[in-house]
């Protein structure tokens, strides 16, 4: 990235923007020259290092353009290794003659070059967005706040505007061994998985934990250590603070992105911010960060966490990993487009050092089901949401998804040929209507093929009853890339977090009267049974009631309550005990003495 500063003009390399005009003439070197006679189409883009660039006072369009790259690193149709092409940079408006507060600049390469088929280039060509922006002290009195134009609010950029200076990319930045070494130890991710990971944290933020969506610098008048020291003072109060032209603002509302993962809904700002305050950090902390991308991954995004667990440790594993990042997680604009550019991005990068390995996007069929649901087993009556992906470097010719029943009949069967190389299978949904199944025992199966000949196939069997707890699983499959026979990964959930929350007891009550049972059960994984039994001091059972929480995930003991009779004990000393039961263990949560007088 490059990072150029004049007294509050600021200048971030981004992935974005659209190249249409026709390429001027260049002037180049011999080699240069050499070079791009070659041509070819471009099938994705390196994004750029970073490095210092700044001015005294503000530069002329000449001296601005002169100090951007003068090439850049390229995948070309074809080609196993990074290939590097020669550019040159022109400003959209004009600069010399305006001083607006936003100025795009985009790169232009020799007409040998186009753009490759499935590349999106609203979103997949690196171009540079400058914000002139000026420092808080020199605003008049009463001036507003700059405002950022609605039609660009959409495409501002998303990396570090302050510690780009000082950071240097890919492997060699100063967080990056440290996110590696929290992602394949603490996380025990494998190697690929933590490669794939890497990228679109590079994508979204430079891996700066203090960083502010860029745009929010100049709309806020607050650099990313200043808006992070001062949320950090208000950081137990929703993380009031001010911004740099005296507007109070909040951490949890103020609508921009934060930190590695450029967190930006409200629901996440506040449970980042909770974490935060729970932990007693800066919310820029990076450790406390990398748990948060953690507790959301194990419970927010099952189908992620099942990819990032079962990918193979070798470039496929990588290049799927990144690309199942980006779409179920980041979930981006244009996501299928930047999803496989950072896909090819990880085999270029973070794989490549640290396995010292080169891998190429082209070749091998990388084909995988990526974080598909299946029933492990089903209430009758109850559905399921058909999700995950089916991503391949190759386009994919054909997925199809069955319902088969006992005799391997199809109950429902869809097809569909998305000719790209990410598909979501939540487009199988509709056609796919297990709450409609009769009792009774079934496979699900989903199979795809892409455009190298290569096909994966994943089954599982599950059985519908009436009074079965309904439990969805994850998985993820890859092909096998010696025969291209399928090999479905083994699926590695998350351990069982039954538990009793507020869960209160009676300590002693005078006979005949009665007892308020209060406090919920909860889980991560699907509840079957939840039980109040009443046994005397020698263990002899006097009441039990039993609840039905039908699968949920949540169940208050309220709903027993009336069942449970206290008033028809006998004076003496008993347990008051309560078990539960999910889809993968049952526990007892709480036994403890009361007395009857």
């Amino acid at each position: 990235m490059i990072f150029a500063k004049n007294r509050g003009i600021i200048l971030i390399i981004c992935i974005m923007l659209v190249l249409t005009q026709a390429a001027p003439a260049f002037a180049l070197s011999e080699e240069t020259a050499e070079e791009a006679a070659a041509g070819g189409v471009i099938t994705g883009f390196v994004p750029l290092q970073e490095s210092e660039y700044c001015f005294e006072g503000r530069p002329s369009e000449e001296e601005l353009l002169a100090g951007l790259p003068q090439t850049l690193e390229v995948f070309l149709e074809g080609a196993e290794d990074v290939s590097r092409i020669p550019v040159t940079w022109e400003v959209l408006e004009d600069y010399g003659n305006t001083s607006y507060y936003f100025y795009s600049v985009r790169p232009v390469w020799p007409q040998e070059y186009v753009l490759g088929e499935g590349l999106d280039p609203a979103a997949d060509v690196p171009w540079v967005t400058m914000y002139w922006t000026p420092a808080a002290e020199e605003l008049e009195e009463g001036e507003a706040e700059p405002e950022i134009p609605a039609e660009e609010s959409q495409q501002l950029p998303v990396l570090d505007l302050l510690s780009l200076c000082t950071e240097s990319s890919y492997a060699a930045s100063s967080n990056a061994d440290r996110i590696y070494a929290y992602l394949t130890g603490t996380m025990g991710l494998n190697m690929a998985a933590a490669a794939g990971v890497m990228t679109n944290l590079y994508a979204e933020s430079g891996m700066q934990p203090n960083n502010l969506e860029n745009a929010y610098n100049a709309a806020y008048g607050l650099s990313d250590s200043e808006y992070t020291s001062r949320v950090n003072k208000g950081i137990r109060s929703n993380g009031k603070y001010t911004s740099g032209y005296g507007k109070t603002r909040y951490f949890t509302t103020d609508y921009c992105g934060y930190g590695i993962c450029q967190w930006t809904s409200l629901g996440r700002r506040s449970a980042l911010l909770k974490l935060a305050v729970k932990k007693d950090v800066s919310i820029a902390d990076l450790n406390m960060q990398l748990e948060f991308l953690k507790q959301e991954l194990q419970g927010s995004y099952p189908q992620v966490w099942a990819t990032l667990q079962n990918v193979p440790n070798d470039a496929s594993g990588a290049y799927l990993a990144a690309a199942h990042f980006c779409a179920a997680f980041e979930i981006p604009a244009n996501t299928n487009a930047t999803a496989a550019s950072r896909a090819k991005t990880a085999l270029a990068t973070y794989w490549k050092t640290y396995s010292g390995k080169s891998a190429s996007a082209s070749g091998s069929s990388y084909l995988g089901i990526c974080g598909y649901s299946y029933p492990a087993s089903l209430g009758k009556g109850k559905a399921v949401t058909v999700s995950g992906h089916v991503i391949s470097n190759y386009k994919i010719t054909s997925a199809t998804a069955k319902i088969l029943s006992s005799s391997g009949k199809a109950v429902y069967s869809k097809t569909k040929k998305p000719q790209t190389t990410i598909f979501s299978l939540y487009g199988f949904d509709s056609s796919m209507l297990f709450s409609k199944l009769p009792a009774g025992t079934y496979t699900y199966a989903i199979t795809a093929t892409d455009s190298s000949g290569r096909t994966v196939t994943v089954k599982h069997g599950f059985t519908v009853a009436k009074d079965a707890a309904t439990s969805i699983l994850r998985g993820c499959a890859v092909s096998d890339r010696s025969t291209a026979a399928p090999a479905a990964a083994k699926v590695r959930e998350p351990a069982s977090t039954l538990k009793g929350a507020g869960l209160n007891y009676p300590k002693k009550i005078k006979k005949g009267r009665t007892f308020t049972i209060k406090g919920k059960v909860k889980s991560n994984y699907p509840i079957s049974k939840v039980v109040i039994t009443i046994k005397t001091k020698k263990g002899v059972k006097k009441q039990s009631v039993t609840g039905h929480p039908g699968g949920a995930k949540s169940y208050s003991l309220k709903r027993l309550d009336d069942k449970v009779k206290f008033g028809k004990l006998k004076k003496g000393t008993y347990y008051y005990i309560v078990t539960a039961k999910d889809s993968r263990k049952s526990k007892r949560l709480l036994k403890k003495k009361f007395t009857v007088k």
